[in-house]
């Protein structure tokens, strides 16, 4: 495949004045700021919820074995063991998803502009995944390559998750970690900042700074700096295809590929 078999790039729009007549642009910087404290409250909150379930459950597990209900240090060391689980962790993620994904929907529908364009969830040619998917590739090999020169700090998170065959901690990071982050960054964060001053490599480096702050402990410092460089891929695709579909793709295939080697197979 030749770069002239690609359809050409979507113009995007550069900030002016705006006829009088023309709705603002959405949705805001402010209201992005306001929205992306609501989802990480609302993380905490589907957090608490899940917990108060699963408390919920070993009350109500313990009564039909004619036992009493767990108390005090025991339920939190039951409920602490359960979390930190690949079970517990995939469960509670799902909740995560589930709750903050309308808001995000909410946040991005506005009457002149539906969701679905303030996202970019529009069709995109199929040349332009034959194309990021070379490009995956390659970012996969060089992330193996850095992982076998350099010393990698293994997590505790990547440790409770290998060779546990979770069937639940695998559909979290294969289908709702990709599409909650991919709606959030590239999606909404990525509409509201593209067209400020920060400009597309301003909004890339922040989408992506947050975005690999939230997975602090989950990996070591070398991870963490090959998942900065994966976020700026995705964040590329989305500006060059047009389309947020592509990039949920990407990071589903990665996120699939890591899953399978790390749960089932237990490479690290």
């Amino acid at each position: 495949m030749s770069p002239t078999d690609l359809p050409p790039p979507r113009e995007q729009s550069t900030p002016s004045s705006p006829p009088e007549d023309a709705h603002p642009p959405v949705p805001t910087v402010g209201a992005s700021i306001i929205w992306l404290c609501a989802f990480l409250l609302l993380s905490v909150v589907a957090i608490f919820l899940y917990l108060m379930g699963f408390g919920i459950y070993l009350g109500v597990q313990a009564a039909a074995e004619g036992l009493a209900a767990p108390e005090g240090a025991a339920m939190e060391a039951m409920i602490s063991a359960h979390l930190s689980s690949p079970q517990g962790m995939g469960a509670s993620y799902i909740l995560q998803a589930l709750v903050i994904i309308p808001f995000v929907l909410m946040a991005s529908n506005f009457k002149h502009q539906p969701w679905q364009q303030t996202l970019a969830l529009r069709p995109f040619h199929r040349n332009w995944l034959y194309y990021w998917g070379i490009v995956l590739a390659i970012y996969m090999v060089v992330q193996h390559v850095l992982q076998f020169i350099f010393t990698v700090e293994v997590s505790e998170f990547l440790q409770q998750l290998a060779s546990s065959k979770s069937f639940l901690a695998f559909i979290a990071i294969a289908i709702f970690a990709p599409v909650l982050e991919e709606l959030v960054f590239r999606g909404y964060l990525f509409a509201a900042w593209r067209q400020t001053r920060l400009g597309l490599s301003g909004t890339l480096v922040l989408t992506s700074s947050i975005f690999t702050a939230l997975h602090i402990g989950q990996y070591g410092v070398l991870l963490l700096i090959i998942l900065f460089i994966f976020s700026i891929i995705l964040g590329l695709a989305r500006e060059r295809t047009g389309s947020l579909w592509v990039p949920i793709i990407l990071h589903a295939l990665n996120n699939v590929i890591s899953g399978v080697t790390i749960i089932y197979f237990g490479w690290l």
